[in-house]
């Protein structure tokens, strides 16, 4: 399967075989912010974007069932690539740590705080709370405008 097929008489944007439609996210995050103010913007882009990494996990194993916890990190990679989010890193617990690290660069957005923030890291919660059966949540954002690079650490959710 192709990664990007543009088919301009359809009208279509196909990434790994899901139509997409290409937009500017950075103002969408913008009128966002503005319209609802930049916390309740990030509850609304967190809830939508952490729905889709579960949504996607579950569909990738469905359609290719043999693949391993790390070939879907990869596809999810290759897919953040291919899409225009940015060039993603994700590294996996060693030892006793049970944070998952993530380096995003070149993102699409660039913000620390409001929609931009969850529009970059509630999928990837999702897609790790999927994976590994626990909820996720995002910590330690921070962004470096000198290497475009923003940075954060994924740990599970206590429960109560």
């Amino acid at each position: 399967m192709e990664d990007l097929v543009r088919d301009k008489s359809k009208g279509e944007l196909r990434v790994f075989g899901k139509r997409w439609a290409a937009i500017d996210v950075q103002s969408l995050c913008d009128h966002l912010n503005t319209l609802a103010g930049p916390v309740v913007a990030e509850v609304i882009m967190k809830q939508h974007e952490f729905r889709l990494g579960k949504d996607d996990v579950a569909r990738i194993r469905q359609e290719n069932p043999s693949m391993t916890t790390q070939d879907v990190i990869n596809w999810i990679v290759e897919m953040e690539r291919a899409t225009g989010i940015g060039v993603d890193t994700v590294m996996l617990p060693q030892g006793s740590d049970s944070a998952v690290r993530l380096e995003i660069s070149n993102p699409i957005v660039k913000g620390e705080k409001g929609a931009e923030r969850s529009l970059m890291l509630a999928y990837w919660a999702g897609v790790f709370s999927t994976l590994f059966e626990k909820n996720y949540e995002y910590t330690d954002v921070a962004y470096d405008a000198d290497g475009n690079v923003l940075t954060c650490r994924f740990v599970p959710r206590e429960t109560k």
